[in-house]
């Protein structure tokens, strides 16, 4: 586009970097524009859930359990959520192939950047940014570069610690009155069509946390496809200030072909009891253990790609 002006091919300063911002900024916007576009059917589905929930609780459906958590539970919760982390876990393995690739990208940029620090330091900046192509090409790499940096901080633990932390304050200091669990069995049902659509899918819910439950497909284990299960159960309150519904969610996804990679993502929540709703929440999900995996262990073995 920039070869399009009668700019001699010289970087004209503030006003090129204006237009990288610019068309930057274009492309965010057309990616989130495409975000909410794809989303809005989820929103659809997400709204009929809903209805569906009230009104199977109106009726009385043994398939829906509502129950209150006392403030001072939720609170005596909430202070020690704060000495846990988000126990969040990622396993990753690939084969020697997409190793080597990986590699050498790693190895080409080292190379670009050495070249890019030595015409710095024996020619100034001038030279480097006289040709306005290559000014362009150097100021797009810094801009997703630095992008690619944010988003691996936002997905290491300590930002998804403190983000976890962040929250529960919040929580706690708006908390008034007690707090509802919510757990919801979907009956599959022909109307529902898509079994993985959110408006099939069970759920368990406590304030502000909602965790989804779908049946498990037989593509699940199909390489290129992401399997995602959520194991349940109450464990021991030992070193707890009361009992606790733990969720453990598990996410697989292989990539299939010569680069094969394996991913592997584990984070474990929980959710507060009352003393006296232990018994009817466990005999609740006993019920319904094939949906909700109460109290399976989940097979955390990876699968190593063949080399």
């Amino acid at each position: 586009m920039y070869a399009l002006t009668d700019c001699r091919n010289e970087f004209r300063g503030i006003s090129d970097v204006l237009f990288m911002v610019s068309a930057c900024c274009s492309f965010f916007a057309l990616v989130l524009i495409l975000v909410i576009v794809a989303s809005i059917p989820s929103i659809v589905q997400g709204d009929g859930l809903l209805a569906s929930m009230a009104e199977q609780r109106r009726s009385g459906n043994p398939n829906i359990l509502v129950l209150d958590v006392g403030e001072d539970r939720a609170r005596r919760f909430l202070a020690e959520e704060q000495q846990h982390g988000a126990g969040l876990t990622v396993q990753t393995s690939s084969s020697c192939c997409m190793r080597c690739l990986q590699g050498f990208a790693c190895l080409g940029l080292l190379l670009l950047a050495v070249q890019l620090a030595i015409g710095v330091v024996f020619g100034g900046l001038k030279p480097v940014f006289a040709n306005r192509g290559v000014s362009f090409a150097i100021g797009y790499f810094l801009v997703f570069a630095s992008l690619a940096i944010y988003l691996r901080i936002r997905r290491s633990n300590t930002y998804v610690d403190h983000q976890k932390h962040r929250d529960e304050q919040q929580w706690l200091q708006e908390l008034h009155g007690p707090q509802q669990l919510l757990l919801f069995y979907n009956v599959p049902t022909a109307m529902q069509g898509d079994p993985d659509s959110v408006a099939g899918k069970s759920v368990i819910s406590f304030g502000k946390r909602p965790f989804f439950f779908a049946p498990v497909p037989e593509a699940a284990n199909v390489p290129g496809a992401f399997a995602t299960t959520v194991h349940t159960r109450i464990p021991q309150a030992e070193g707890q200030t009361g009992d606790v519904l733990e969720l453990q969610t598990v996410v697989r996804h292989q990539t299939p072909g010569l680069l094969q990679a394996a991913v592997q993502a584990e984070a474990v929540a929980r959710i507060p009891l009352e003393p006296h709703h232990v018994a009817q929440v466990r005999a609740w999900l006993q019920e319904r253990r094939a949906i909700f995996e109460f109290e399976t262990a989940p097979e955390v073995e990876m699968i190593e790609p063949e080399p």
